[in-house]
């Protein structure tokens, strides 16, 4: 494929991903930012035991933008997340799952894995390695 029309195309690919990934999100009570703000506390929680500040949840998001507030609050309505004022800077706030965004979670595995399969079926694994090797060299 030519220089020329390659980022059309990568364009293309990862606006039909997205909406795919947000209809996914959608039917299970989600949008596709919520869900993108669960996804990074459950991975940070994996790796240190602990949730994150809103400003650090908000430079991890898959589409960073104003609205990490609102998302955040519109969680903790439905009782994904608490939030706790911070020790070391009581401005802010530490976010952290809730058994209830565990479970929401673990409700979105399947069907997430799923698509993920639906959209790359065309490629064999060793396609994927490439592929993904590939989109990391972006900055």
């Amino acid at each position: 494929m030519s220089t020329p029309r390659l980022l059309p195309e990568l364009l293309r690919v990862a606006h039909a991903v997205r909406k795919r990934h947000k209809q996914t999100c959608a039917a299970h009570g989600l949008t596709f930012q919520q869900f993108n703000v669960l996804r990074i506390l459950v991975g940070e929680e994996r790796r240190t035991g602990e949730g994150l500040p809103v400003m650090t949840i908000r430079g991890r998001l898959l589409e960073p933008g104003p609205g990490i507030t609102r998302f955040v609050r519109q969680l903790v309505d439905a009782g994904l997340v608490s939030t706790t004022a911070s020790a070391a800077d009581r401005r802010s706030q530490i976010v952290e799952l809730t058994p209830a965004g565990h479970a929401k979670l673990a409700e979105l595995e399947k069907p997430i894995r799923q698509l993920s399969e639906e959209l790359l079926i065309a490629f064999e694994p060793s396609d994927r390695e490439a592929f993904g090797e590939l989109l990391r060299r972006f900055p």
